[in-house]
């Protein structure tokens, strides 16, 4: 969905939002570059970190993907899902000022690898606002409103000669226009050329509350292919009909910025609704939803807790389910989305039914053959996340006689990574988990993880704190566990020293 054909879509996206049981969703951004993360970041810390990259980077894609829940008619112990999975690129609009774009080199290649389409994004992204853009798009509304305005720039001389040439023309011709007492009804409308507003400012600032109730001004856009210029449009009126072309006015602008909303009226409606939202390790996407379609991130960790716990019917992470859930069979450490979509329908192929209208991308006959997975294009990999989230819920949850139990303790859980919090528990308080040992993954510079750490860290009191290696299957890295009773930051820095030499910390 792109700029061409958002405005069709959108009450239908609103209306499946508003009849699905739940909603699945992903993003694909610009960089999620956080700082760095450390295992000793409290949740607090970590959110903070998260909040900069949130309010920094943008958007490219936003997947969402309405599920709805079907029970057989004659079997009730049989249960299909249908999926839509929407695809919408998201372009700040020419409404929101002065922001920049800033991008990450390494999140653009590899966007750019999967199949995005930068150009579409750029040209044909649709818009978006947040609560407080919103707000102040309102205002400058209001401001700029040459009819209605009651602040006029009476103080604000003209000092640039040709500013003052320009004005003094542009003068002379509307005192011509505006004292001609010949004129006919038809031929009191005077135009010219656009002005700059102060100028126009300027000129009521001279005129008498009378005067100005009897001139009513508007910019005549020139629509023919950005060709020529937009003219400055003044019409002698009455005071009835100008209260009257204002309401009127005033009504074409809010159907406008009603239109420069964009996604905001999706993201708002989720909230209306109060939708449940699935997402995978989707602690930075719903810290990148609010800041580009809610209100403004609050530097305070709780209060961001306390709205978004208020936001939404539930929130559940499928990374942090299947750690809890699948992961006791998984001996491979990765709980990426494709891996674990790959063991959970391997696991429980024929558990979930699952249909897509011939209308949407039809994943399911695209993955029958798995050179047609579409991994990091927003749509596919919200859906594979509906997807996962419906084979861990049909075959962890639904059947056990603790489900509503499970469904609220998990709710509000997100995978916290990097770290000696359990999760991010958006709802209580997080609970700590005292390690005896810290994780560093060494990934190998050459095809062979035989580095000899002996060697490289050469003290042998430094090193007697590695209590554990483990090779991590197929990925050329190893995990090392680390005493942390001893001076754990100390063997930190002498791991750091060699870093690209033999391995990356």
């Amino acid at each position: 969905i792109t700029s061409d054909n958002y405005l069709e879509k959108e009450s239908e996206i609103i209306s499946d939002i508003q009849k699905c049981d739940f909603l699945s969703f992903d993003l694909e951004m610009t960089g999620i570059a956080t700082g760095s993360r450390h295992f000793l970041d409290s949740p607090s810390e970590r959110y903070l970190k998260h909040k900069i990259s949130a309010e920094k980077f943008r958007i490219i894609q936003l997947g969402l993907v309405p599920w709805f829940r079907k029970t057989d008619s004659s079997d009730k112990s049989k249960i299909s899902y249908e999926a839509k999975p929407y695809n919408i690129y998201v372009f700040p609009g020419k409404e929101v000022e002065h922001m920049n774009i800033f991008c990450e080199v390494s999140a653009l290649i590899f966007n750019s690898k999967h199949g995005m389409n930068f150009n579409t994004w750029i040209y044909k992204g649709v818009n978006y606002l947040n609560s407080k853009q919103y707000t102040n798009l309102v205002m400058r509304s209001k401001d700029r409103n040459f009819n209605s305005a009651t602040y006029f720039d009476k103080n604000r001389n003209i000092y640039k000669t040709e500013d003052i040439q320009t004005y003094n023309i542009f003068e002379e011709k509307f005192n011509e226009f505006f004292n001609d007492k010949t004129k006919t009804n038809t031929d009191n409308v005077f135009k010219y050329k656009k002005l700059p507003n102060f100028m126009v400012f300027h000129l009521l600032s001279k005129l008498s509350e009378e005067e100005r109730n009897q001139i009513y001004i508007e910019i005549e856009k020139n629509e023919e292919n950005n060709q020529g210029e937009d003219k400055l449009v003044i019409k002698k009126v009455t005071k009835e009909e100008k209260q009257k072309l204002i309401a009127e006015d005033n009504q074409k602008k809010l159907k406008e910025m009603e239109k420069a909303k964009g996604v905001k009226n999706i993201w708002d409606e989720i909230i209306k609704n109060k939708k449940i939202l699935i997402g995978h390790n989707l602690s930075i996407d719903i810290l990148f939803c609010f800041s580009h379609f809610g209100d403004s991130l609050p530097d305070d960790y709780d209060a961001f807790k306390k709205i978004v716990n208020t936001s939404f019917g539930g929130l559940y992470d499928t990374k942090y389910l299947y750690n809890n859930f699948a992961s006791k069979e998984d001996t491979k450490y990765d709980s990426s989305l494709e891996s674990i979509y790959e063991k959970l329908s391997s696991q429980f192929k024929g558990s979930v039914n699952i249909s897509i209208p011939k209308e949407f991308t039809n994943y399911i006959e695209k993955m029958k053959n798995k050179g047609d997975m579409d991994y990091h294009q927003a749509d596919f990999d919200a859906f594979i996340t509906g997807l996962a989230f419906c084979y861990i819920f049909n075959n962890y949850i639904d059947n056990n006689k603790e489900k509503d139990k499970l469904l609220e303790y998990y709710n509000y859980k997100v995978f916290f990574m990097k770290t000696f919090y359990k999760c991010f528990d958006l709802k209580n308080v997080e609970e700590f988990i005292e390690p005896k040992t810290i994780p560093y993954c060494l990934r190998s510079l050459t095809k062979t993880c035989d580095f000899d750490l002996e060697k490289i860290i050469n003290d042998k009191k430094l090193f007697s704190l590695i209590k554990e290696k483990i090779y991590i299957e197929n990925t050329n890295a190893m995990l090392i566990l680390i005493d942390l009773n001893g001076n754990f930051m100390e063997l930190e820095a002498k791991l750091m020293e060699n870093n690209q030499k033999y391995f990356y910390v």
